[in-house]
C-alpha cells in the first residue's frame, strides 16, 4: 500500500512538483500524493477543519507550514481524546 500524503496550499508549485516527478521516475508508486486544489472535495480555499476530516476519513497525512492549521489539530486531538 502506497503511502498517502496530502499536501496544503500552500506548497503547491515546485515542492509538489518533484514530488510527483520523482515518485513517477521511481515507477514505484510508493507514494501517493494529493495537493489541495487537485481534488473535486478538497478546492483551494478549503478551511482548515474540512482539510483535517478529509485527511482522517480518506487515511492520508496531511503536510502543510500553515500554522494556523497546527491550532485546528490540537483542538481535534484534545477533543479526541477527551472522548476516550
Amino acid at each position: 500500500m502506497a503511502l498517502r500524503y496530502l499536501l496544503d496550499e500552500n506548497l503547491r508549485g515546485p515542492l509538489w512538483a518533484a514530488l510527483r516527478r520523482a515518485n513517477a521516475l521511481r515507477n514505484a508508486n510508493a507514494l501517493e500524493i494529493v495537493c489541495v486544489g487537485e481534488e473535486r472535495d478538497l478546492p483551494l480555499g478549503i478551511a482548515d477543519q474540512d482539510i483535517l476530516r478529509w485527511t482522517d476519513e480518506n487515511g492520508y497525512v496531511l503536510v502543510s507550514s500553515d500554522y494556523t492549521e497546527a491550532s485546528h489539530i490540537r483542538e481535534r486531538w484534545s477533543c479526541s481524546s477527551s472522548t476516550r
